[in-house]
C-alpha cells in the first residue's frame, strides 16, 4: 500500500538541510545513507513508481525513512516550496499504514519549523491510501490542523464576539482618555462640572483598562490551550 503526504516549506531547504533537520526524530535509520544495502533499498522503491517519477527522484535526490516496524518511505524534494513523503507498505494491513500517516501528520511540521524558522508549516490536508499495484483507493481521509493561527488572528476569527468587545472596550477607553485630557487643558484648576466630569472620566478609564486586561489575559489561556491540541487524521472510509 502506498500514501502521499505533501508539506508545503518556506525557506526551502536542500537535501542536506532535510536531513539534519530529520536527524532528532526516530525515521532515519541508523545506517550510512552511502551504505550499499541501503542504496540497493532505495532504488527499488524509487522502481515502484512511474518512469517521469523516478527521474525527478533521482534528481533532486531523496532520504529513506523508516515509520515504525513495516512502514518505508521515500522524502524528496522534486516540488518547488514543498516536502514529499511517499510511504510504502508490503502487505494488507491498512492499519499500519494509517498509523505512520497520524505519526507524520503530528510530528513532521515540528520536525522542520526549526531548520526553516516558521511555525505555521501544515501539511495538505487530503491523503488517500491505496493499493501498491493497481492504485485502488483503500482509503481516504484528512489531517486536520486547525490550530496554527497566531493570536490576533485567532482572536479575530475564531472568538469574533470578545474581538468585538475588545474593539468597543478599546474604542470607550480611547474616547474617554481624550476627553479627559481635553478638560484638564481647558481647566487645569476647576470645581465646576468639567473637572467632575473629569474626575468621572478617569475611573471609567481605569474600569475600561481593567476589563480590557482582564479580556486579553483569558484569551491569551485559552489560545494557549486551544493551540496545545494535537493534529488529527480523520478518515472518511478504509
Amino acid at each position: 500500500m502506498r500514501a502521499v503526504l505533501t508539506l508545503p516549506i518556506s525557506p526551502e531547504l536542500d537535501v542536506v538541510e532535510l536531513r539534519e533537520a530529520l536527524a532528532p526524530t526516530t525515521w532515519l535509520p541508523s545506517a550510512d545513507p552511502d551504505e550499499p544495502w541501503m542504496k540497493a533499498r532505495v532504488d527499488a522503491l524509487v522502481q515502484e513508481f512511474p518512469e517521469s517519477l523516478r527521474v525527478q527522484l533521482q534528481q533532486a535526490g531523496v532520504i529513506y525513512i523508516q515509520v515504525g516496524l513495516t512502514v518505508e518511505g521515500l522524502v524528496s524534494l522534486e516540488r518547488h516550496g514543498a516536502v514529499m513523503i511517499r510511504l510504502v507498505h508490503d502487505g494488507n494491513d491498512v492499519s499500519a499504514i494509517k498509523a505512520a500517516v497520524h505519526t507524520l501528520a503530528r510530528h513532521l511540521p515540528d520536525a522542520l519549523k526549526a531548520a526553516t524558522g516558521n511555525d505555521d508549516l501544515g501539511l495538505e490536508t487530503d491523503i488517500e491510501i491505496r493499493q501498491r499495484h493497481g492504485g485502488i483507493a483503500v482509503a481516504k481521509g484528512e489531517i486536520v490542523t486547525p490550530h496554527r493561527l497566531r493570536f490576533p488572528k485567532y482572536v479575530r476569527t475564531e472568538r469574533p464576539r470578545e474581538f468585538a468587545l475588545v474593539c468597543v472596550l478599546a474604542g470607550l477607553l480611547a474616547a474617554t482618555f481624550v476627553t479627559s485630557l481635553w478638560l484638564a487643558h481647558l481647566h487645569p484648576i476647576s470645581l465646576s462640572w468639567p473637572d467632575v466630569i473629569r474626575g468621572h472620566g478617569e475611573r471609567i478609564s481605569s474600569a475600561l483598562v481593567v476589563a480590557l486586561l482582564t479580556i486579553l489575559i483569558n484569551l491569551l489561556f485559552e489560545y494557549r490551550d486551544w493551540r496545545s491540541e494535537t493534529t488529527e487524521v480523520r478518515w472518511l472510509f478504509g
